[in-house]
């Protein structure tokens, strides 16, 4: 494998779902799947033990989403952020992503520099696994 930049395609969505907050249901259609369109109704499930365990679950997910792409402090404060705004009420709650930097910007904004700017970046560039052709 080289340590040239290369950029990745975006995966394919495999899933479509939907909440649909006024039916009280979830609809599932799975790419490439046979079933169609699948409904789930949470008023379906009769047993408590069951019951019980969705929330702490959906809290699990939820939050652990919020802190996607992000460590440490960060991914603390979007959980934090996320946890409050249920406290008050807001499901909508969400803390921007930071700025993600693309390799061809990079290989761009290279091309604009000095001479000697292009030199003393080199060694920063090559550090972070970027290698730019010349």
């Amino acid at each position: 494998m080289t340590d040239q930049a290369v950029a990745t395609p975006k995966k394919s969505k495999r899933l479509s779902k939907n909440v649909d907050m006024e039916k009280g249901v979830l609809t599932i259609e799975v790419v490439g799947g046979k079933k169609g369109t699948m409904t789930f109704d949470p008023k379906a499930i009769k047993d408590a033990k069951v019951i019980s365990y969705l929330p702490i679950m959906a809290l699990n997910h939820i939050l652990g989403d919020a802190a996607a792409g992000r460590a440490g402090e960060e991914a603390e404060k979007a959980i934090m952020a996320k946890w409050e705004g249920f406290l008050k009420g807001d499901l909508t709650v969400r803390t921007p992503a930071q700025p993600k930097v693309a390799v061809n910007s990079v290989l761009e904004n290279f091309s604009k520099l000095s001479p000697a700017e292009k030199k003393a970046a080199m060694p920063l560039l090559k550090a972070l696994g970027i290698t730019i052709p010349e």
